[in-house]
C-alpha cells in the first residue's frame, strides 16, 4: 500500500536533486506522491525533478513557489500531501535503501505511534559518521519537547523520520526565522505526538559546517531576535520559559562562538552578553565561560599589538 507522501523542499537544487529522488526508488511502491516544492529556483531544478521522476518510475510532482525560506516551502507541501504518513528529506540528502520501509513497519506496529525516528549518516566533506536512532525519549510529550529544546535529547533529522499525518494537526514550520526552524516544528510537534524508533540507518544528511555557520553570521542581530520571537511562542504549547531561555542561551553562545572564531569580537561580545542572565547547565556554563575568556584574551591581545603599533 501506498502510505506515504514525501515533501522535498528545493532552491538551486538541480545539481542534487536527481540522486536524492533516485535514492528513493527502491521503496516506490511505498510512496504515493513526491512532492517537490521548487521555492524560487534560478536553474532548472523542478525539470531535473520531474526527469528523474520519470527515469526512476517515481510520482514526483512539482510545485514552484516563491517562499524563500524552507520552513514555508516544507509547509507549502505539508497542506499539500495526501498521504497517511510524511516524510520530509532535504534536496542534498541521500535516503539509504530499506530506511522507508522499516520506519514504516514500526509505525505500523501501534496505532497510537505518530512519529517514528531512525538513525543516520552524517556526511562532512566525505567522512561518514553513523549516529544513533535518537535515545532520551520516555512516555512524557511535554517533557520529550522540553529535552529535545535543551539537547538532552538526540536531534532529528529531517530525513530520519516518518510523521503520521493527523498527529500534526496544526502544527507548522515557522516561516519567519533562518535557522532552526526544523528545531522549533519539532519541538511542538512533540508536544502532542508519541515517538518510536528504529535502529536502521534511513537516511545520509550532507552536513557543511561552514554553509551552518554562514546562516548564524549574516544579519546575525536580526535574524536572532526573529527567531526568539518564535521560540517564546511555543510558550503557548505550555513548555515552561526557563526551558525557553535555556535554548535562547544555547543559541546565543553559539552565534557568540561562530563570531568570535571568524575575528568579529565586538559581535561576539553581544551575544555572549544575552546570554549572560539567561539559564544554562554545567555543560553550557562551561562553553560560555570558556569564549567569554578567550574573547577577553584576544580583545586584550589586540588592543596591546594596536599600542604598540
Amino acid at each position: 500500500m501506498k502510505d506515504i507522501s514525501v515533501i522535498i523542499p528545493a532552491c538551486n537544487a538541480a545539481a542534487s536533486i536527481a540522486l536524492t529522488i533516485a535514492s528513493l526508488a527502491s521503496e516506490a511502491d511505498l510512496i504515493e506522491e513526491i512532492l517537490v516544492i521548487d521555492d524560487g529556483s534560478t536553474d532548472d531544478t523542478g525539470g531535473v525533478a520531474e526527469q528523474a521522476g520519470r527515469l526512476s518510475g517515481l510520482p514526483v510532482r512539482v510545485r514552484r513557489v516563491e517562499r524563500f525560506h524552507a520552513g514555508a516551502a516544507r509547509n507549502s507541501g505539508l497542506d499539500m500531501a495526501v498521504a497517511d504518513w510524511l516524510y520530509f528529506i532535504d534536496a542534498d540528502d541521500l535516503h539509504r535503501t530499506g530506511g522507508l520501509r522499516s520506519l514504516l513497519r514500526k509505525g505500523h506496529e501501534h496505532d497510537a505511534t505518530d512519529i517514528v525516528i531512525g538513525a543516520y549518516v552524517r556526511r562532512i566533506e566525505g567522512i561518514d559518521r553513523l549516529i544513533d536512532a535518537p535515545a532520551g525519549y520516555g512516555p512524557s510529550r511535554l517533557e520529550n519537547a522540553s529535552n529535545y529544546l535543551i539537547d538532552k535529547c538526540q536531534t532529528i533529522n529531517m530525513g530520519g523520520a516518518l510523521i503520521r499525518r493527523r498527529a500534526i494537526g496544526a502544527v507548522r514550520f515557522p516561516e519567519s526565522v533562518h535557522y532552526e526552524e526544523d528545531t522549533l516544528f519539532w519541538a511542538r510537534l512533540l508536544t502532542q505526538a508519541s515517538i518510536d524508533k528504529v535502529t536502521t540507518s534511513v537516511l545520509t544528511y550532507h552536513a557543511s559546517r561552514a554553509r551552518a555557520d554562514d546562516r548564524l553570521t549574516v544579519l546575525s542581530a536580526n535574524r536572532f531576535f526573529a527567531w526568539r520571537k518564535a521560540l517564546r511562542q511555543l510558550g503557548a504549547a505550555h513548555i515552561d520559559d526557563k526551558v525557553l531561555r535555556r535554548r535562547e542561551a544555547l543559541l546565543a553562545i553559539k552565534i557568540g562562538r561562530v563570531l568570535y572564531l571568524r575575528g568579529n569580537f565586538g559581535k561576539a561580545d553581544r551575544f555572549l552578553k544575552i546570554a549572560w542572565p539567561l539559564p544554562k547547565d554545567g555543560r553550557t556554563r562551561w562553553r560560555f565561560w570558556r569564549y567569554r575568556l578567550r574573547l577577553l584574551f584576544s580583545r586584550g591581545s589586540v588592543a596591546r599589538q594596536s599600542r604598540k603599533a
